[in-house]
């Protein structure tokens, strides 16, 4: 009941027509940041309780709760006008922290972060399906910003409540605040401190790869664009529909082929994609630098038929129930990754005949070949490896 009589008064302050900026920033912002921080509280407190013994030091004392309660947003760290927050609330402050696109925008992060706090207290987080997802992104680079000064202040102790809201599971709340006490005690002066040095929850570990594929893409982005510069306009339409059509096969594959049962296993897909389309890159890059191993029509046709054997063999080891035992591999699931993959290669075929007719078509299609059927052996090798297990 706290907890909502906090957040209606976010919202009855935020609708009033007459609240300056003081109170529709700093007021507003520090009140509902203490509705996320208390609410963590509780919820890491009763994780305690069901783990901890009478001679554990909780890392929670009541002494730090209390001087974190006590800790408020600087007015100077917010957006100066209702328009620039209104302006602001739409952007990415991961993309704008961690630089995806262009180098890191600390100041930009840390306003787009509170804009971003200002909407959910206004919005409310019952909306979402996923509230959780909605608050690490900008409390999380809150915390980074205040813990290594990008930008402000240092202020570890901000950096704290905004370590304990960002955090997912206890033991990555206790490392962050840990981390944070002994860097205040030593008057530390470094700048990387990080979340994802803290990942314990397979749920933060997904969300942290997450971040290093957008990195990862944000310089495909730019590889891609040094490569297509010179191309035509047909060559640069021939190539989109060649990655459209590879960027849907790479999805179903890392979803078909990777074993998701673990808490890691957002982590473990993503992960995947991105090995996919980092080969993707640099098969175009070979191609470009007309960097392909001469290769006989014979030596294709015993890649092809390897493949053929070790896809068989795959589809023979599902059980009855087409789901590889104790894993989410299932054979509908692969069988559908493998004619997409079909689709892949021809789809490679018909590009290479259009932007580089002087390479042989049997090279290109058995380094594709060649790398699933590298990928349909670590499949069948995930089978034997849980048999060993059982």
């Amino acid at each position: 009941m706290k907890h909502f009589i906090v957040t209606l008064a976010v919202i009855v302050t935020l609708l009033s027509p007459s609240v300056g900026k003081q109170a529709s920033s700093a007021k507003i912002l520090n009140e509902y940041v203490q509705y996320l921080f208390q609410k963590r509280v509780d919820d890491l407190k009763e994780t305690m309780k069901s783990i901890q013994t009478k001679t554990d030091e909780p890392f929670l004392s009541t002494e730090l709760i209390q001087t974190l309660n006590g800790v408020l947003v600087p007015d100077a760290d917010l957006p100066d006008s209702l328009t620039e927050l209104k302006e602001l609330q739409n952007e990415d402050p991961e993309s704008l922290y961690y630089g995806y696109a262009s180098e890191p925008d600390y100041a930009k992060a840390r306003l787009v972060a509170y804009a971003i706090l200002q909407k959910q207290g206004l919005d409310g987080l019952g909306k979402s399906s996923d509230p959780r997802a909605l608050v690490i992104a900008p409390t999380s680079v809150l915390m980074m910003v205040y813990a290594n000064g990008h930008g402000v202040a240092r202020n570890f102790e901000l950096a704290q409540k905004f370590a304990v809201i960002a955090s997912e599971a206890l033991a990555e709340a206790e490392g962050m605040i840990q981390t944070l006490s002994s860097h205040k005690e030593s008057n530390w002066q470094g700048n990387d401190f990080r979340l994802c040095a803290h990942v314990t929850s397979g749920y933060m570990g997904g969300y942290c790869q997450k971040i290093s594929d957008e990195k990862e893409s944000a310089n495909d982005d730019k590889r891609f664009s040094q490569i297509l510069n010179s191309w035509t306009r047909s060559e640069k339409a021939a190539f989109n529909q060649l990655k459209k059509i590879s960027y849907s096969y790479f999805a179903a594959a890392a979803d078909a082929d990777t074993d998701q049962t673990g808490t890691l296993r957002t982590a473990f897909v993503i992960d995947a994609r991105r090995s996919q389309i980092s080969g993707f890159v640099n098969l175009l890059e070979q191609l470009e630098k007309k960097d392909v191993p001469a290769v006989t029509g014979e030596d294709f046709q015993k890649s092809d038929q390897e493949l053929n054997k070790v896809y068989k063999q795959l589809m023979n080891a599902f059980p009855e129930g087409g789901m590889i035992e104790h894993t989410t591999i299932n054979k509908s699931d692969v069988q559908i990754a493998q004619r997409q993959w079909i689709r892949y290669r021809d789809a490679w075929a018909s590009f290479t005949q259009l932007k580089y007719p002087d390479i042989s078509l049997e090279a290109v299609k058995k380094l594709l070949t060649d790398q699933r059927v590298k990928e349909l052996k670590d499949v069948l090798n995930i089978n034997s490896v849980k048999d060993q297990t059982i």
